[in-house]
């Protein structure tokens, strides 16, 4: 995958740090707004409890079709300037997918799709660990407060079970 600067990253880019990912697309007219926004507020509260960049929020592209470097860097600054967007070929949007178990389904329309298409998919964000390792998921349906009291709570949690830089 590419950053929404068009710089290579992988895994090991994130690891030692939280992140908190979505996976969503840029044309999405109400749920992804939402939801970056909901994140937005989450990581803002986080960096006062635990501390600045303390989370890394994360949004990946299921839509790389659409969504270039460009289109991922305008969404994402709509919502906050920490917020890093990531798209690629849609190999690799898939084997991404795929590994954090996210259910995506573009519309084939029999080989001609209407330019403002709608994808179906998974409406949650993941917590990845210092270790680069799925911890926890937090569906659409938690609130803010909710969501950034159970990540202060693992995060609090790991840094006492590994002291060090990467807590």
């Amino acid at each position: 995958l590419v950053n929404h600067k068009g710089i290579p990253v992988t895994r090991l880019d994130f690891n030692g740090k939280w992140a908190l990912m979505y996976f969503g697309f840029t044309n999405c007219p109400d749920v992804c707004p939402a939801e970056l926004e909901r994140i937005a507020a989450v990581v803002a509260r986080l960096d006062l409890t635990l501390g600045p960049d303390a989370v890394v929020p994360i949004f990946v592209t299921i839509d790389p079709q659409r969504d270039c470097c460009g289109a991922v860097a305008e969404f994402v600054a709509q919502f906050s300037p920490k917020i890093v967007g990531l798209t690629g070929t849609p190999q690799q949007v898939r084997a991404a997918a795929q590994r954090w178990r996210v259910f995506y389904s573009v519309p084939d329309g029999n080989g001609e799709r209407p330019a403002d298409y709608l994808i179906d998919h998974s409406i949650m964000s993941y917590l990845m660990g210092p270790d680069g390792a799925f911890h926890a998921l937090y569906p659409s349906e938690f609130e803010v407060d909710e969501t950034a009291e159970g990540i202060e709570r693992r995060v609090r949690r790991w840094r006492c079970e590994h002291p060090g830089p990467t807590a």
